[in-house]
């Protein structure tokens, strides 16, 4: 039974009598607010088609609160909050939703459909101190602080490539599905995702995605048998000129759903994030097919056909940029550009032919105020060069001294690295004692993230992940 807020104004304009059972919609189809029944408090904006899937698509993208809590007390919670603040229902609401532990979540987009009810093709949203202040509450983390260098307690802990290979719950899917089905299926992505969180209690959580598959959404045909490999590499100006600026809500829109979820279910102060290939990067994989460490047709392009090259990393900047400003729009707190071959290159090539187009990702997304990281593998000559990129916090590998890239660097970027993957082959003992000696060159920085300086890599004993996530979250 749905019994709506009293006075509640449902999107079509319509008002509902406290009590009713009716499951309301408005004529546009958005389900209107949200049912306060016995136990239960389901909060909404999401686009519906009609009364038929809505129970699916609450169950699907909500988190249900399964407590005790009486109907009277919550409408005198609301009537108090007219009162006491002079606010609207919908302040109300939503202080009460941000407040209550155990309520649902909701991402960024379902707070801005909330809050356009009647018409919210046409209104903009203005949000009022209250709202603001709630916000900014549910935002707040040891990861987000850390990336923007206001982090007083230990360091937060996630790891590149912490979902998948090593973890046996992982290879159990994998028993049943392909790579690119567990990626295209949001519920399949959002499992595997959630798995390292689940064992470590990490303080960020990564989507899982594949960084190829923009490229695929472009009109790159590609296939995994079972590493990637782009079937048609690209080498010529007719070839270059056929990719197409993608919509990001069409072929990557699994990713999207997957990052909904995961910040409508995980707990406000557990950050997601999303990520990218950088541009230069993506080229590589397009005009090799695959990649070899060479980089044979990446420099011959660099050097037979310099301009052929911009225009294909100015067409993947331009789709990066979008695709990484829809991942934040969805859910993700902070994104993560990894330039996995840039580290080839010389400095004056990086500069001409790397450099130029992170700058330009970067910033397509400025204006929504949320951290990003550039990682750069084998980029320790081009510490300088990454500073410049405009990225809030980077990443770096076991190859650049934490502590020489901090002096360098001051104290507004954040840092984010760097122990060898390789070590977690060590007994946990052994590994604990690496960790610490990074937490102790980086004590009291304000600006640190810990992670490996690469992923991690396939055969790693869970038991040496735990032992260093461990070390970590002792320091606090």
């Amino acid at each position: 039974m749905f019994v709506f807020v009293p006075g509640a104004q449902i999107t079509a304009g319509r008002e509902l009598p406290a009590g009713s059972a009716e499951k309301a919609f408005g004529e546009d189809g958005r389900f209107g607010i949200c049912r306060a029944y016995r136990s239960e408090v389901v909060l909404t904006g999401l686009p519906l088609e009609g009364s038929r899937g809505c129970e699916q698509e609450l169950n699907y993208r909500m988190r249900w609160f399964s407590g005790q809590l009486p109907a009277a007390w919550l409408m005198e919670w609301f009537q108090s909050g007219f009162a006491a603040r002079e606010r609207s229902w919908e302040a109300c609401l939503l202080s009460f939703c941000l407040k209550t532990p155990g309520l649902i979540r909701f991402t960024r987009l379902d707070f801005l459909d909330l809050f356009s009810l009647k018409d919210h093709k046409s209104r903009s949203y203005k949000k009022s101190e209250l709202e603001e202040n709630m916000m900014d509450e549910s935002r707040k983390g040891r990861f987000l602080e850390a990336a923007r260098c206001c982090n007083d307690g230990r360091p937060p802990v996630w790891l590149m490539r912490q979902a998948g290979r090593y973890l046996p719950e992982y290879q159990e899917i994998k028993e049943k599905h392909s790579f690119v089905e567990m990626c295209s299926d949001p519920d399949l992505a959002f499992e595997v995702s959630m798995q390292p969180y689940r064992r470590f209690g990490l303080d960020a959580v990564v989507v899982f995605y594949d960084i190829l598959f923009l490229a695929e959404a472009m009109g790159a045909p590609l296939e995994y048998n079972p590493g990637p490999k782009f079937l048609e590499p690209l080498r010529t100006a007719e070839a270059i000129n056929s990719l197409a600026d993608p919509d990001p809500a069409g072929h990557t829109a699994p990713v999207l759903e997957t990052l909904a979820r995961l910040r409508s279910e995980l707990p406000p102060e557990v950050a997601v994030l999303g990520f990218a290939g950088a541009p230069f990067t993506m080229a590589a994989y397009l005009v090799e097919g695959n990649f070899h460490r060479s980089g044979e047709w990446i420099k011959r392009l660099m050097n037979e056909a310099p301009d052929l090259l911009h225009s294909l990393l100015e067409k993947l900047a331009r789709a990066t940029g979008s695709y990484l400003g829809a991942q934040l729009q969805a859910g993700a707190d902070t994104v993560q550009l990894f330039d996995t071959w840039a580290g080839l290159l010389g400095r004056d090539d990086y500069r001409r032919f790397a450099q130029p187009y992170q700058e330009a990702v970067f910033d397509s997304i400025a204006d929504s105020g949320a951290p990003s990281i550039l990682y750069v593998n084998g980029g320790s000559h081009l510490l300088e060069e990454m500073s410049s990129s405009g990225a809030g916090v980077l990443s770096i590998d076991w190859r650049t001294s934490l502590r020489e890239a901090r002096e360098f660097l001051g104290k507004e970027t954040g840092l984010q690295g760097n122990l060898d993957p390789s070590c977690l082959f060590a007994d946990p003992a052994e590994v604990s004692r690496k960790a610490n000696e990074v937490l102790d060159e980086m004590a009291g920085d304000r600006g640190f993230i810990f992670n490996l300086g690469h992923g991690v890599l396939p055969g790693t004993p869970v038991e040496s992940v735990r032992a260093l996530v461990e070390a970590v979250q002792s320091r606090g």
